[in-house]
């Protein structure tokens, strides 16, 4: 995912970024989860979340896709849709945080790969501020 970020080059605006920031609280909610629960325990909260992409995502993992599966999966669904700005950002947030929850990453871990993607600025908020984060 992070090689898809790479080659679309896109650049984003602060505003933009802003928007992303819940996104990244609700991947590492998620991870917390899992950590405690096991991977399965996002199946029956998955069935009413309204985010179809966030949705289809975890539904992969939880049916035991590989990340390499998963990845490809819903880089042709971002590439399909042509999003642009936050839309775009936050899908390849999710996408990226998907995986590392997969993986088993450590969820304080996960919030810093993924405020990397929105930059210098928030990867110095740190893990602590997007579990903290209220939207």
């Amino acid at each position: 995912m992070l090689e898809l970020y790479r080659q679309l080059n896109c650049t984003f605006t602060d505003a933009e970024k802003e928007e992303c920031v819940p996104v990244i609280a609700r991947i590492m909610e998620l991870a917390q989860q899992t950590r405690f629960k096991g991977l399965l325990s996002l199946d029956e909260p998955n069935k009413t979340e309204p985010n179809f992409f966030l949705k289809t995502g975890i539904a992969l993992a939880v049916d035991s896709y590989k990340p390499e599966e998963i990845s490809e999966y819903l880089q042709t669904l971002i590439l399909a849709d042509a999003h642009k700005g936050s839309e775009l950002l936050s899908r390849m947030i999710m996408a990226q945080g998907i995986i590392e929850i997969v993986n088993g990453n450590n969820p304080f871990a996960i919030a810093q790969k993924l405020s990397a993607m929105l930059g210098e600025e928030y990867m110095k908020r740190g893990p602590e501020y997007y579990r903290d984060f209220k939207a």
